[in-house]
């Protein structure tokens, strides 16, 4: 992403701190295409034992929700597949992703009630869409809460980004899939942002609120499942908070994606045993891997499953200190934008 010095003094200071922290460094270097086959054959060779105890007509989906749960607690995950409810306070993020997709293509002068108006409409008259029926059986006291949550998350999106140009490449609520297996294994993805073309790409998260540690576990997972996709990694990766009016970006390097894929085997274990036992609710993992520390977690799992033991040790060592930080998110070091830096 090159901007012109015109379009630079025309930014406020938030727009000014995001386009710096995108922009390309000169001194940036892609990731090799070998580094990216060498992580896809750890990863199918990873997974090849439990893609094996599955049915190709009831395929696994493995997105971001899903790893988050199971990486904190796996009885926690399991009834969270099925505790989910749409609220007001949930949905606005969903309200939120569709006004940027509209205001991006926009023709004319963006008045942010105006979008989030007709994002309103166009969700609830979609059917298809997960959060239509509940903004349609809203009162009209709840719909105009959620107009008015909207409205302040549009126009800090507004005021904080500087105008997408098209030579960009922008793309909003951008899916993507990585199938194993004869699809018996999919990783899936929803980006809200991305920037560049492939080998280049900027992968951007917004966050309605104060952004967790959880945030970048997130967003190196789409980094692995666009790595795999297309065979070429993202650049860089941005948790951006806009009530906060900060981001958190992270290079992508190989060992972001070394860290991504050991703790992806690990929360494939979790998962895979949690899934077997879900019929009768005995979920012994979660029995005895909830409630331990998370750095300590890896010597549990690594005693379940012999098969992946091979695997992610070849990681650990390959990774070293790499591995530690994906084991505890919470120490890693973030890289925060700072006003007028």
């Amino acid at each position: 992403m090159t901007m012109q010095q015109p379009l630079r003094r025309s930014l406020n200071p938030m727009q000014q701190d995001v386009l710096d922290v995108l922009s390309k460094q000169p001194d940036w270097t892609p990731i090799s295409r070998e580094v990216v086959e060498g992580i896809r054959t750890q990863l199918h060779n990873g997974l090849a034992d439990i893609a094996e105890k599955l049915d190709p007509q009831r395929a696994l989906w493995v997105s971001k929700h899903k790893l988050t749960t199971v990486h904190g607690c796996e009885a926690h995950h399991m009834a969270g597949l099925t505790d989910f409810a749409w609220s007001v306070n949930n949905v606005k993020g969903t309200v939120l992703h569709k006004a940027v997709e509209l205001g991006l293509n926009w023709q004319g002068a963006v008045i942010p009630a105006d979008i989030v108006d007709i994002a309103l409409n166009q969700l609830a008259d979609d059917d298809m869409a997960s959060a239509g029926p509940f903004i349609e059986q809203l009162s009209p006291s709840e719909r105009a809460q959620l107009r008015s949550s909207a409205i302040d998350l549009y126009t800090k999106f507004d005021e904080s980004f500087p105008p997408l140009k098209a030579a960009w490449r922008p793309v909003l609520e951008s899916s993507a899939r990585y199938e194993m297996f004869g699809q018996r294994i999919n990783l899936s993805t929803r980006a809200d942002l991305t920037l560049g073309a492939p080998g280049s790409k900027v992968i951007v998260d917004l966050k309605s609120g104060r952004i967790q540690a959880s945030h970048r576990e997130e967003l190196r997972f789409y980094a692995l499942v666009e790595a795999m996709r297309t065979g070429q990694a993202p650049r860089r990766l941005a948790t951006y908070s806009l009530v906060t009016a900060r981001a958190e970006v992270e290079d992508v390097t190989e060992g972001v994606l070394q860290a991504r894929y050991a703790k992806l085997l690990m929360a494939f274990i979790s998962y895979s045993n949690c899934n077997a036992n879900a019929a009768n609710q005995q979920h012994d993992l979660a029995h005895h891997v909830c409630g331990v520390p998370l750095q300590h977690r890896a010597l549990l799992v690594l005693n379940i499953w012999p098969t992946a033991t091979i695997q992610m040790q070849r990681s650990i060592t390959k990774t070293h200190s790499n591995f530690s930080l994906c084991l505890a998110p919470s120490m890693q070091v973030a890289r925060p934008i700072q006003p007028n830096s």
